[in-house]
């Protein structure tokens, strides 16, 4: 978090200025010309319109793939859609995963730097193992220490090896975990919670 002055002239003295980079998943995903973008920006709009104090500067990214499943989301946006990766239904086994954390480690690079970290679904679970990675020398090396992240419905891996590595010890970043009482997941979701230290 630094001083709003030395970012934006439409951000006050009086004012921090944060910026984050936010991470969709296709389901519910979109380029913010992309259904995906579209429907993160909606779902944190009454959120950053509720805090005056801050000049947030969003990033919103699309995962890199375009997906390989029909979605739902037609009847309400239109094509294309994109994924950060494919997994299967026990979600231990992965393709593309790698593509996903060397766009997200590019990206970052080059246009942070950035406060903290916000995903949805996919970008939940991505949002989790770039600061695990970030901490442990994996990536992000030449990037300040992310500062938070906000994770909707996001859930660990479930690859043993992978998982050993990506949250243990307990993970010390500040992060808060926004999930339903009634989400397909939920207790999945949980698993992800208890693996940081004092999450909100």
């Amino acid at each position: 978090v630094d001083d709003a002055s030395k970012h934006s002239h439409n951000c006050y003295e009086s004012k921090m200025h944060i910026t984050v980079s936010m991470k969709n998943n296709y389901k519910e995903d979109l380029k913010l010309k992309s259904p995906n973008s579209k429907i993160i920006s909606l779902l944190v709009s009454e959120v950053i319109l509720g805090y005056e104090y801050f000049c947030l500067t969003q990033h919103f990214l699309d995962g890199p793939l375009l997906a390989t499943e029909k979605s739902e989301l037609d009847r309400i946006f239109p094509p294309p859609y994109y994924e950060w990766f494919q997994y299967n239904k026990d979600f231990t086994k992965f393709n593309n995963l790698d593509k996903a954390f060397s766009f997200i480690d590019d990206y970052m690079e080059k246009n942070g730097p950035f406060d903290g970290l916000l995903g949805f679904s996919q970008g939940g679970v991505l949002c989790a193992a770039v600061v695990c990675y970030q901490m442990k020398g994996v990536m992000l090396r030449n990037h300040p220490p992310i500062s938070f992240i906000i994770s909707i419905s996001g859930i660990k891996f479930r690859d043993p090896e992978l998982s050993a590595f990506l949250y243990a010890p307990p993970i010390k970043c500040p992060s808060v975990h926004i999930t339903g009482a009634k989400d397909y997941g939920k207790e999945l979701c949980l698993e992800l919670i208890q693996a940081f230290e004092n999450p909100l």
